[in-house]
């Protein structure tokens, strides 16, 4: 889906043109910076205006492109709307901007473990080893409990000397 942006001054708003139709947003962002424009689009996730949002979000990439923020709302937007590669893509670039990002990484862990199982361990990591948030161990013993499931053990087991050295897979609560 391509998109043009471009901004309007007789109109007075922002035009997004697109497959989707025609969207604008108020006078006033046009002078927001990407970071008010991210968050204006995830007050609008969080109230449920989906359309608002992916209009913030494609503007806050629109306006700077490389701004890891911008492409993670894209990303969860996308993802929101059932569009998987559409936000994977956004996820990555996410993570090329910003390599440490747990959310981005997280996102994109997830949406890679069925595909490219090595890449989402790797985006996975990176979110524990920066002990990003109250479920550390939470992702810790979903990503160890689905490799045991899968057949693979001894790779759970070495990530799980990695991440929690001095611990037993039990006190963590995998078997």
């Amino acid at each position: 889906m391509k998109r043009v942006w471009m901004l309007t001054g007789l109109m007075g708003c922002l035009v997004l043109s697109g497959q989707a139709g025609e969207l604008s947003l108020p006078a006033e962002t046009t002078s927001w910076s990407v970071v008010k424009l991210v968050q204006a689009g995830r007050e609008a996730m969080a109230s449920g205006e989906r359309e608002k949002a992916r209009q913030f979000a494609e503007a806050s990439v629109a306006r700077d492109s490389g701004y890891a923020g911008g492409w993670t709302l894209l990303g969860t937007v996308r993802l929101q709307a059932g569009e998987t590669n559409g936000a994977v893509q956004a996820f990555r670039t996410a993570v090329l901007i910003s390599p440490q990002d747990p959310v981005s990484n997280r996102a994109l862990g997830w949406l890679l473990w069925d595909s490219d199982r090595d890449k989402a361990l790797t985006n996975l990591d990176v979110v524990v080893q920066a002990g990003a948030g109250w479920d550390r161990d939470v992702l810790i013993r979903q990503v160890l409990g689905l490799l045991a499931e899968s057949g693979q053990s001894h790779r759970a087991l070495e990530l799980f000397k990695r991440w929690k050295p001095g611990f037993t897979m039990g006190e963590l609560g995998v078997a």
